[in-house]
């Protein structure tokens, strides 16, 4: 055990230490930091991310019939569609069937809840998935696109 004073000390525990004010997991420390500085389409994959890992917890608490904590990460995946849905250009066409989209699984997600339906939210997983993946997509080609300007 490090004793006050010695050498060692930098390798105490971060309680021990102490952390600024308001960081107390420096888990959380970083993912903060990782929004602040991510680029809007970065922010849109984290959305989808998730939207995915809050629809697993959901589904493995169904799965374990934790109603409660079902419905909690359940009504979590309802919030982040909710922010992408405000992220939308409704001025695009795009934007508009995103909408349409995005409105569906939220509905899906909600009969998910209320029917205790695995399959609902594997379905939607499915396609939360695809989205992510065809966002990612769009985001290797736009950084391609911008190294070939630079």
């Amino acid at each position: 055990m490090v004793q006050s004073g010695e050498t060692g000390a930098a390798y105490a525990p971060l309680q021990a230490r102490g952390l600024p004010a308001g960081q107390k997991n420096p888990q959380e420390a970083y993912r903060r930091q990782k929004v602040l500085t991510a680029s809007p389409m970065e922010l849109i994959l984290m959305l989808y991310d998730e939207c995915r890992k809050r629809l697993l917890l959901g589904q493995r608490a169904m799965a374990r019939g934790e109603v409660e904590a079902a419905h909690n990460n359940l009504a979590r995946a309802q919030d982040i569609l909710n922010e992408l849905i405000n992220c939308l250009d409704l001025t695009l066409s795009i934007g508009k069937e995103l909408l349409d989209l995005y409105w569906f699984l939220w509905q899906e997600i909600g009969r998910a809840d209320h029917e205790k339906s695995e399959k609902r939210v594997e379905d939607v997983l499915e396609l939360i998935g695809q989205m992510r993946e065809t966002w990612q997509q769009v985001c290797e080609t736009q950084r391609g696109s911008v190294a070939l300007e630079d």
